[in-house]
C-alpha cells in the first residue's frame, strides 16, 4: 500500500481547498482525503498525463478491456464516489455532481451550491 500528496495539485483556477492526501488503497483504488470543494466550483481529478488538479499515482492504472468485442471506456469502467467528513447533522448535502472523460481519463466533480464551500470530502476512485 502505498501513500502521498498526489503529484501535486495544478491549476490555473483552483477548486479545491486543502491538500490532498492520495493513498493507493489496492491496485485499482484511490482514496483522496483532505480537500473541499468551493461554492458553485468544479474540481478535477486525473491519470498522470491528465491536467487535472489532483493527479492519480502513476501506479493506479486502469486500461482498456474490451466485453463481448466491445471496448469499454474508462469513463464507463471508473467508478467515482464521495462522502463528507464531519457533515454536520440536520444540513443537507450539498448539491454535487461528476462527469467523466475517457482519454487520459479525468473526473469533473462540481459543487452546485450557491451559498456554501463542501464540508471535506473522502473521495473513493475505483476501477472496476
Amino acid at each position: 500500500m502505498a501513500s502521498g500528496v498526489a503529484g501535486g495539485r495544478r491549476g490555473r483556477n483552483v477548486a479545491f481547498t486543502g491538500t490532498p492526501t492520495v493513498t493507493l488503497i489496492t491496485e485499482s483504488l484511490v482514496r483522496i482525503t483532505g480537500l473541499s470543494l468551493l461554492k458553485i466550483e468544479t474540481g478535477t481529478i486525473g491519470v498522470v498525463g491528465s491536467v487535472a488538479e489532483v493527479i492519480l499515482p502513476a501506479t493506479f492504472k486502469p486500461t482498456r478491456y474490451e466485453l463481448s468485442g466491445v471496448v469499454v471506456s474508462l469513463a464507463d469502467a471508473i467508478q467515482v464516489y464521495w462522502t463528507f467528513v464531519d457533515h454536520a447533522g440536520g444540513n443537507p448535502s450539498p448539491p454535487m455532481h461528476a462527469q467523466k472523460q475517457s482519454s487520459p481519463f479525468m473526473v469533473t466533480i462540481s459543487n452546485d451550491d450557491q451559498v456554501n464551500t463542501s464540508p471535506e470530502m473522502d473521495i473513493y476512485v475505483r476501477y472496476q
